[in-house]
């Protein structure tokens, strides 16, 4: 189920997941006022809103920067769309955790290069996979034709 392109804009389902992902608890709301205004967390943190999130989509577009234990966490969570747009490198390791993501759809639009390592770990993902350009689209894509 290869999508490819995705419009970025506040259409509905962007908007929905973004609506969904800032309602809840007061500390769910000062987790992601902290990725918004640092662009980062902890560890720990990253822990606790993979927890806390809600089961339709985590919404993290501030989120610029990213350890390797922090992409297993994401790679875990349970939802159904991952929004990860803010992130614009990702390392070999990072792109197979978050390839594991056994949800619905993986937005990965801030992307702007990708290895071949990094291309194979994401066509491994089972799900839709949402990249900024036709390129890395197509390099990925290409990957997944030929396992087939």
């Amino acid at each position: 189920n290869y999508n490819g392109m995705i419009n970025f804009g506040d259409d509905g389902s962007y908007f929905f997941a973004k609506v969904l992902s800032y309602q809840g608890s007061p500390e769910l709301k000062a987790l992601h006022e902290t990725v918004r205004t640092t662009g980062s967390l902890t560890d720990a943190e990253t822990q606790k809103l993979v927890q806390m999130a809600h089961p339709s989509s985590l919404f993290l577009p501030g989120l610029v920067s990213l350890s390797d234990r922090q992409a297993e966490i994401l790679g875990s969570y349970t939802g159904t769309t991952l929004y990860l747009d803010g992130l614009t490198e990702l390392t070999d390791s990072q792109t197979k955790s978050l390839a594991g993501y056994q949800g619905f759809a993986l937005h990965l639009g801030g992307l702007t290069e990708l290895t071949d390592l990094q291309a194979e770990n994401l066509a491994a993902y089972e799900g839709d996979l949402y990249l900024q350009t036709n390129e890395l689209n197509s390099k990925v894509q290409d990957i997944r034709f030929k396992q087939d």
